[in-house]
């Protein structure tokens, strides 16, 4: 695996050249106007600029929040199913779990991009259209794939368990490919960089890294030392419908975030708001917009 890392870090891929080389001729336009600000002060404004898009944050958000459950389940998973008596041998239980969560996430990977392009038009240029598309398909993903998560952790049946968890899971890891786009999408060129760069910090130190130990103080804190086996069981399901909760929070801010999209696609004509975005000084400005010409000033 180490030589494959070192070839990813040294060979840029895809259009990794291209955004290269519009940073590069950025760079020089504002050293030409006299606007070089220094390295700290750009990377403090392209922080300004991510932290006050509020589609972007919306995304990056619930972004977390999906990742709380996923993490959660995917690091619990093994020793929910050997404590809830689906299966009692660890070692076959790790199997299966490990086999869904590979089979799952690479169908769904591949499903979502799939799917999010089959809706993407050459037309949309700024792809505002697309985002727009992107939000309905990350509620739609996990509002079908939630219920059907809770279902497989709420049963001891050892196939609809595993059934539901499977599609569950397909159906919820459909979601990365599409939220990742979705927030490049909606930030400017320069801004995508310093963007991923804040998604990664906010997803981990929001997700997954507290999701493990929430999870096991919920379990902990509702089993008791001289609980019987039923009471302990129905602490693991405890553990696991607080952590799916937390789609409902990724629910609530990717709505949020099809609203911001929506309002932003029908202000203005996508030429003028991009000009006025990269005229902006200040990402935070708000940008009023003229109001659309009546029929009258078009016939003139």
């Amino acid at each position: 695996m180490l030589p494959l890392l070192i070839a990813c870090f040294f060979f840029p891929m895809g259009r990794m050249k291209d955004k290269k080389k519009q940073r590069m001729l950025d760079q020089a336009r504002r050293e030409e106007s006299g606007d070089d600000t220094g390295w700290l002060a750009h990377t403090m404004q392209q922080l300004k600029g991510c932290l006050c898009n509020s589609r972007f944050m919306c995304l990056n958000l619930g972004y977390a929040a999906y990742t709380f459950t996923t993490g959660g389940i995917i690091y619990w998973g093994i020793d929910f199913v050997t404590h809830t008596h689906i299966l009692d041998d660890k070692s076959s239980a790790s199997l299966i779990m490990g086999g869904i969560t590979a089979v799952a996430g690479l169908l769904g990977t591949f499903a979502g991009g799939k799917i999010l392009d089959w809706f993407h038009h050459e037309s949309d240029e700024y792809n505002e259209k697309a985002l727009v598309t992107a939000c309905k398909l990350l509620l739609l993903f996990t509002i079908i794939g939630g219920p059907l998560l809770v279902i497989s952790t709420s049963t001891s049946n050892t196939i609809v368990t595993f059934g539901f968890l499977f599609v569950g899971e397909l159906l919820l890891l459909c979601v990365t490919s599409v939220v990742n786009t979705a927030m490049l999408w909606s930030l400017s060129t320069e801004l995508q960089t310093m963007g991923m760069a804040l998604c990664i910090i906010m997803i981990h130190c929001l997700g997954d890294v507290p999701a493990t130990p929430i999870m096991g103080a919920i379990q902990s804190s509702t089993a008791s030392a001289t609980a019987d086996d039923a009471a302990i069981t129905l602490s693991w399901r405890y553990m696991f419908w607080a952590a799916e909760i937390m789609l409902v929070v990724a629910c609530v801010f990717w709505g949020a975030a099809l609203h911001f999209s929506q309002k932003w696609l029908v202000e203005g004509s996508p030429s003028l708001r991009y000009s006025l975005v990269q005229a902006s000084n200040d990402p935070c400005e708000e940008l009023t917009l003229p109001p659309p010409p009546s029929s009258k000033e078009q016939h003139n």
